[in-house]
């Protein structure tokens, strides 16, 4: 399963860094004004926009293949979540909000966003 590359510091996310969970819960009204929330996955979707800025030729070129490859292949990868360190298999990229910049010599940009769907 592929990896998100990984910088030249070792990190595999820079700041400004975006970190979002969602819940998938459901509630229940009653007639007598009572609530009833449950939930109907046993984890939360995870989301991160990541921005990468400033990368190197050879960091820009592999991030050019990591991408190309997984949107044109829909599959899944392993994330690890650089607020956490723990990994989550079966990420996916948001294509739409992808974008590879080569904004001068020596300086491209990546912005991305990955998700991961709860069970």
């Amino acid at each position: 399963m592929p990896v998100v590359p990984i910088s030249q510091t070792g990190s595999a996310a820079r700041y400004p860094l975006v970190s979002k969970a969602r819940f998938h819960n459901v509630s229940i009204s009653f007639v007598g004004g009572e609530e009833q929330s449950y939930p109907i996955r046993r984890d939360a979707s995870r989301s991160w926009e990541l921005t990468f800025g400033g990368l190197s030729e050879r960091e820009y070129a592999q991030w050019q293949i990591f991408l190309d490859q997984e949107i044109r292949a829909q599959s899944s990868f392993v994330f690890v979540d650089a607020v956490t360190g723990v990994s989550h298999s079966n990420s996916l990229i948001e294509d739409k909000r992808t974008s590879v910049d080569q904004v001068g010599v020596d300086n491209s940009r990546v912005m991305l966003e990955i998700r991961k769907e709860g069970a």
